[in-house]
């Protein structure tokens, strides 16, 4: 708290008796009880310190200086926020140029949580404040707060006024780069973060000070499939909060969620992230691998099913003819035959009731044929059943909750999902709950953002 103010003292600044005596005969008057107010706030006399500034606000009403002063008392050493806001308004009233008054303004605004009127005079102090790094300061707080309101789409005209100021400002820099990420101008992101990671004012000995900037970047890159940049930057960003941003880049994060899609047979949503993992590493061997899996259940199996079929039919043993039948609901699934895939399915299950892949895949095949209710109650029953383990569960529960969409059912689909976020299903069930909008499945925003720091806004 005692930094708090210090700082609060500093931004709204120190007038010198000097500037008051200036102001010339018709605002010279009260001076004696300025003078007296001074004397009694340096004795921590507040309210009697108020009421001398009021005396020398009567003798001379038209002295913004009289009322700022008040204003800081109130401010500063009572605390008095409602108080000070009716000192600052007053003081920029008479003075509209008075750029302490708009800065005291603007943060007892945001502290209060008004933060459009805070907006306003921090916009107000960068009019007539004659300094280019303190007036940039002041648009980089209107960026802040408007991330914060999640306005961030309104920074652009804020961000271009600080550019036109101090060009080499770093965060000045990095929101810029920032802004343009986000709104699919990656050239003039890549830009500015090429310029902020390569200025000498960068400080290079801690990753909380530059990683954001390298971030920016590596997401310039990685958008413009510049992938060997791209990582090259991440490398530098791979820190606290920017770890999870970067991961969901990587080559391997498309794997797993490729992997995950693969287990519930959407292989069209497989193929897609395989896709996009191998343009980021081509010799990837594992995606190579899954891609190769794809094909091979997309071939013409008539022969091997028909062959299958006859193999079921002379099996006398039911042990072995229940997993001839469990292999063949998988073929013919694969092979578009759903409703033969859901017989076999059936006597899968008929010659051991514990297939639960055999039940699994009859559940798909149900909701293939449109019939999702049948498939949901197939599915949630089969989660009942004892000795399941975690994984085989969140690989049901991620299904159930493809197929909740499916029926246009976004609440139960959010709550599967989120059953869903285990073990190898886990990234995949997150990004599902992120096309839901549900933030179990991560914030869609920079992990940077705080929405302005309190202290920060208020450096002279």
């Amino acid at each position: 708290m005692v930094r708090k103010l210090l700082m609060t003292a500093l931004i709204i600044g120190s007038t010198s008796f000097g500037v008051v005596y200036a102001q010339g005969p018709a605002n010279g008057d009260g001076l004696e009880f300025l003078l007296e107010a001074e004397k009694m706030k340096e004795a921590k006399n507040f309210p009697g310190a108020i009421a001398s500034y009021d005396k020398a606000i009567k003798a001379a009403p038209a002295n913004h200086e009289y009322v700022f002063r008040k204003g800081k008392v109130y401010m500063i050493n009572m605390q008095d926020k409602d108080n000070a806001i009716l000192c600052f308004e007053k003081t920029v009233q008479l003075k509209k140029d008075y750029v302490d008054g708009h800065k005291a303004l603007a943060i007892l605004y945001k502290q209060k949580n008004k933060l459009p009127e805070a907006v306003k005079h921090y916009d107000e102090a960068f009019k007539y404040e004659p300094d280019p790094q303190k007036k940039a300061e002041y648009k980089l707080n209107i960026v802040k707060i408007l991330s914060k309101m999640k306005k961030f789409n309104e920074a652009g005209n804020h961000i271009n006024d600080a550019k036109q100021v101090a060009p080499d400002n770093l965060d000045v820099l990095y929101f810029d780069s920032r802004y343009n990420n986000t709104f699919g101008k990656y050239e003039a992101a890549k830009t500015s973060a090429l310029k902020a990671t390569t200025s000498p004012a960068l400080k290079m000995d801690d990753p909380k000070n530059y990683a954001k900037y390298f971030f920016e970047l590596g997401l310039a890159y990685y958008k413009l499939e510049k992938y060997d940049d791209a990582n090259a930057a991440f490398a530098k960003a791979n820190f606290g909060p920017y770890k999870r941003f970067i991961l969901e880049m990587s080559p391997q994060y498309f794997q797993t969620l490729a992997n995950s899609y693969f287990k519930v047979f959407e292989l069209d949503e497989s193929k897609g992230y395989l896709e996009t993992a191998l343009k980021m590493k081509k010799d990837f061997s594992a995606a190579h691998e899954l891609l190769t899996k794809i094909a091979l259940s997309k071939t013409d199996k008539a022969a091997v099913i028909k062959a299958k079929q006859t193999g079921i039919e002379i099996e006398r043993d039911q042990v072995k003819r229940g997993q001839l039948c469990g292999e063949l609901t998988e073929m013919l699934f694969e092979a578009g035959k759903y409703a033969d895939a859901i017989v076999f399915a059936d006597e899968a299950v008929k010659a051991n009731p514990n297939n639960y892949n055999a039940m699994f895949v009859k559940a798909l095949a149900l909701s293939k044929m449109n019939k999702h209710t049948e498939s949901i109650d197939l599915l949630q029953n089969t989660l009942k059943y004892p000795g399941l383990d975690q994984e085989t569960k969140a690989q049901f529960n991620f299904a159930l909750g493809l197929i909740y969409g499916k029926a246009s059912n976004s609440k139960l689909a959010d709550t599967s999902f989120k059953k869903a976020v285990y073990g190898s299903f886990k990234y995949a069930a997150m990004a599902e709950l992120k096309k839901l909008g549900d933030p179990a499945g991560g914030e869609e925003t920079d992990p940077a953002d705080d929405g302005g720091d309190a202290a920060e806004d208020m450096k002279d």
